[in-house]
């Protein structure tokens, strides 16, 4: 008998099975609303225990991006630790770890995550083809893209219908990359496992890209 391929549920679907297990299906009511067998939702199920796991969010301690920026900024003009936490409301030890867990106090990038040389910018000569980040902001919506960059942050929400949000950075800025359902179940591997993507857009008129002034980042 030929094995069936391992399937890769979306959050969407993991939502619909929880929802039918709260209602009381079994595991073969709900393994034939994706046509397959119980065991294959029984794994979802025993992950946590017959239990729904909350939906993950970040804690509201966490410094946002805005402050990080602020940070970067006053560090460029000298400010000091105390100064930058008293304006942002925050303790000094948590400004002083924040800088010190990326790059200390000279060189501090509030949305770089590799603060000196870049990965892809010692293959850049062999990137020619790959637009950098810099470059993305300047092309036509109708023209068909290239870029690459490592993956800094994935991020699927629970409202976002299985959307993938992927984060590329390269050596002069960030993308957002916007992966839709079909395209992430039929990749999944690639995109949750690689550390650095290559992404060609066929630049339709569904394709948006939109420059957030204060985080610098093209939204393909």
């Amino acid at each position: 008998m030929k094995q069936r391929p391992r399937i890769y549920y979306s959050d969407t679907q993991k939502a619909l099975m929880w929802e039918r297990w709260k209602q009381g299906w079994t595991l073969h009511e709900i393994g034939k609303l994706f046509d397959r067998a119980h065991s294959s939702i029984y794994r979802i199920i025993a992950e946590t225990g017959g239990f729904r796991p909350p939906e993950r969010s970040r804690a509201a301690i966490t410094l946002t991006l805005a402050e990080r920026e602020e940070i970067s900024r006053a560090m460029v003009s000298g400010d000091s630790i105390r100064s930058i936490a008293t304006r942002l409301g925050r303790s000094p030890s948590t400004i002083s770890r924040e800088i010190k867990r990326n790059g200390d106090c000279d060189g501090y990038r509030a949305t770089r995550l590799t603060l000196r040389s870049h990965p892809l910018t010692l293959q850049r000569a062999r990137l020619r083809r790959y637009a950098t980040a810099t470059k993305l902001a300047k092309v036509p919506n109708s023209v068909p893209i290239r870029c690459c960059g490592t993956v800094a942050l994935r991020q699927s929400l629970p409202t976002a219908m299985g959307v993938l949000f992927i984060s590329l950075e390269d050596e002069t800025g960030a993308e957002q990359v916007i992966v839709w359902a079909i395209v992430r179940d039929e990749y999944r591997d690639v995109f949750g496992r690689s550390s650095c993507l290559f992404v060609m857009s066929a630049g339709s008129a569904e394709a948006t890209r939109a420059i957030s002034q204060r985080a610098a980042i093209l939204a393909i």
